[in-house]
């Protein structure tokens, strides 16, 4: 029912810093991301306000923080600082008695009640945990984007076209393209014919 879909992946956890450049250029290297997380908890929630409380209470109860940290740490190791200032943010797709302030805000409120020592820093953050709600469900992370050749900072919605007599190039989303292409499985010398030649 969202406009998005999400895919886990595990890898085997590195043992130095050479292996963990080595998966950081692997993960560098698939085509079509918006957003990488290192998990911290995926939850079910209401899509009436109590939906709030449970992604807090998803982040506040689990058990997954330190490997999600060790992550992290591993593929960022220029943010990874002893005590780690942060942001919470959000995105959120369906239809919610909420916003995506709303869930960032509680996701911030969470992450601090979790680890009191971290500082809050909107825009100097070292490290960003995310949610993202896609109708009635969370997935919440820690955003291992910057560094990665993605999004430098938040978790923001793929840039896709504006209107045809807009002074931009009406195109579909990268992701959508690159599955398209992907579902044709086109060979050397094939020739491709894109019907949707208009604004995408």
């Amino acid at each position: 029912a969202a406009g998005c879909g999400k895919l886990a992946f595990s890898v085997p956890r590195p043992r130095d810093a050479a292996g963990w450049q080595e998966l950081s250029d692997k993960i560098a290297a698939i085509p079509c991301v918006q957003c990488l997380l290192a998990p911290i908890a995926v939850a079910t929630v209401s899509l009436e306000p109590d939906g709030l409380a449970e992604i807090g209470d998803a982040i506040g109860a689990s058990e997954r923080w330190d490997e999600a940290l060790a992550t992290w740490r591993g593929l960022l190791p220029d943010r990874a600082t002893e005590v780690p200032s942060f942001r919470g943010s959000a995105v959120r797709d369906g239809r919610h008695a909420y916003d995506s302030t709303a869930v960032g805000m509680h996701v911030g409120e969470a992450v601090g009640a979790r680890f009191p020592a971290w500082r809050v820093d909107l825009v100097g953050f070292t490290l960003e945990v995310v949610a993202l709600v896609l109708q009635s469900s969370a997935v919440i992370g820690i955003t291992l984007s910057s560094g990665l050749k993605f999004k430098n900072s938040m978790a923001s919605p793929e840039p896709y076209p504006l209107l045809p007599h807009r002074d931009i190039c009406g195109r579909m989303r990268s992701s959508t393209a690159w599955l398209c292409v992907a579902l044709a499985a086109p060979k050397p010398g094939d020739v491709l014919l894109d019907p949707m030649c208009g604004v995408g």
